[in-house]
């Protein structure tokens, strides 16, 4: 279940039951945008962690994910891990700051809003 900050219950047909790295609120697009962290409560739960979670601002149904893509650097492809998640003025597009599992490096995912 998730609580507003009013505390009032609130139901949802597809609970993702996970910590959150970072959210975005885009209330007059009926989205947040999610970094899901460290999932728990459901271990028969499809595998979320570390993905860009989009969900309904007013019935907090998840609508769906989208992985993180890797960063490129010279020849490689380098596994990324999303660090903060945020939008556009306009609500078009959504942008994800990641960071390298392997070394220090930043990049900029971005993504058309939906």
């Amino acid at each position: 279940m998730v609580y507003r900050a009013s505390l009032a219950q609130v139901p949802s047909t597809r609970p993702v039951h996970a910590l959150f790295q970072s959210i975005s609120l885009v209330p007059d697009k009926d989205r947040i945008y999610a970094l899901i962290g460290q999932q728990f409560l459901d271990p028969q739960a499809s595998p979320l962690e570390g993905q860009l979670g989009t969900f309904s601002y007013n019935a907090l149904d998840l609508l769906g994910t989208k992985a993180i893509p890797c960063i490129a650097r010279d020849s490689l492809k380098l596994p990324a891990v999303g660090h903060y998640v945020f939008t556009s003025a306009d609500g078009t597009k959504i942008f994800v700051l990641a960071q390298s599992q392997v070394d220090p490096t930043w990049g900029l995912a971005t993504f058309v809003f939906e």
